[in-house]
């Protein structure tokens, strides 16, 4: 069975535009740099059905990694 992780962000406490700059801008690519070879696929999006998170991030794992091992590598630590 494939397991994923999934990172839920609250809303910004301040301005949205400014959170999504430096989520696009700074977050992304160093989380692709962190995360390159433990992760099998990205999906990332805006939640649109709660008002207590804003964005969420689902991490698909590669076939026979578990979240348990995933989490515990130093790039999951950054």
């Amino acid at each position: 069975m494939t397991q994923s992780i999934v990172v839920l962000y609250k809303p910004p406490a301040d301005d949205p535009a400014k959170f999504e700059a430096y989520y696009s801008g700074t977050h992304l690519p160093l989380a692709g740099q962190a995360l390159a070879g433990l992760v099998a696929n990205v999906e990332t999006g805006k939640v649109v059905v709660s008002s207590s998170y804003y964005r969420f991030a689902k991490l698909g794992l590669p076939p026979g990694k578990t979240a348990e091992e995933t989490m515990a590598t130093p790039g999951m630590q950054k």
